[in-house]
């Protein structure tokens, strides 16, 4: 006898109005489902993940290539370029080519406070083409990518770039209109 299954219990409920009204699912990420994935509260990054880690002699070893795409995860944006020799990259699109250079001098301030003991971080490449700036990341002592190039790109992503972000089509649209009012 074959089961139907409209009216079969998939094990999930709908919720209570009294749930609702608490705002469970504000904490939550992902669909309204039964895997909840809790949201951890704003301002972590300074205390935990890659941002937070010092840069040390032991993170200037080169990592092996499953353990670059391993770690790549964890900094968001980065991508893994095999060609020319592993590193890590990343482009940020920009309003336009003043805002690409700021970019670049808050990334030169990060990579200046960094470095590990006596020698200093520096970015295997970093280009402001246009509106976009790209920083490439590799140590070249180490001829590859170290736990000290995943730390830089984690307090890359860290810094503050919204007032050289484009402007979003929604609001371009409302300053057009502002203007024919």
């Amino acid at each position: 006898m074959e089961k139907s299954l409209v009216g079969e219990d998939f094990g999930a409920r709908d919720a209570y109005a009294g749930e609702i009204e608490t705002g469970f699912g504000s904490k939550s990420l992902g669909n309204a489902d039964t895997l909840h994935i809790m949201k951890p509260p704003s301002g972590i990054e300074q205390f935990i993940g890659l941002g937070a880690m010092e840069m040390t002699a032991e993170g200037e070893a080169a990592l092996k290539p499953e353990e670059v795409w391993t770690r790549r995860s964890r900094v968001p944006g980065w991508q893994v370029i095999e060609e020319g020799g592993l590193r890590i990259a990343q482009t940020f699109k920009l309003r336009d080519g003043d805002a690409a250079a700021e970019c670049l001098e808050r990334f030169r301030a990060v990579e200046a406070a960094a470095g590990a003991g006596d020698a200093p971080y520096a970015f295997h490449a970093a280009r402001a083409e246009g509106a976009e700036a790209t920083v490439e990341l590799r140590t070249a002592a180490a001829e590859g990518v170290t736990q000290n190039d995943f730390i830089m790109a984690a307090r890359l992503n860290q810094v503050d770039l919204k007032d050289l972000l484009p402007e979003d089509r929604e609001q371009a649209m409302k300053k057009k209109r502002m203007m024919w009012v």
